[in-house]
């Protein structure tokens, strides 16, 4: 961790509403988004024993926070609103790996949008390649 710094910008404290719409959108990535994708990836390609009402809810899921996202992020640059933060940091990795859920962001040009001027960013790819060699299959 000694290594991890944010790129300038990313790291500067936030006050008053700008605070707040930080903390509210790494609050979905983090209860909503990432679980929902974990899950909808053990439906979609990880359960010993596939259920096809479980793999459709939890799909469902990740759809319904995807519209959240999509709604968000046709109005902003990045999740908190016009600059990026930890929010987007959050995020971005569980929207990397979206067909997890089988989601086609053709059907979500905001976030197929912010995903790549993300993942355009040297730092996102750096740490997506943490830890080097990981697969989750």
């Amino acid at each position: 961790m000694a290594n991890c710094r944010l790129s300038p910008g990313a790291n500067r404290v936030r006050r008053g509403a700008a605070r707040e719409a930080v903390l509210v959108w790494l609050m979905m990535a983090m209860t909503s988004l990432g679980p929902m994708t974990g899950n909808a990836h053990h439906w979609t390609s990880l359960a010993p024993e596939p259920s096809d009402i479980a793999m459709q809810h939890h799909v469902a899921l990740v759809r319904r926070a995807y519209a959240v996202l999509e709604q968000q992020l046709a109005r902003h640059d990045y999740l908190a609103g016009d600059a990026y933060s930890l929010a987007d940091i959050a995020a971005y990795p569980w929207v990397a790996v979206h067909d997890w859920a089988r989601v086609d962001l053709i059907e979500f040009p905001a976030i197929a949008r912010w995903l790549k001027q993300v993942g355009a960013r040297a730092a996102v790819q750096r740490g997506m390649l943490v830890p080097h060699g990981a697969v989750l299959a």
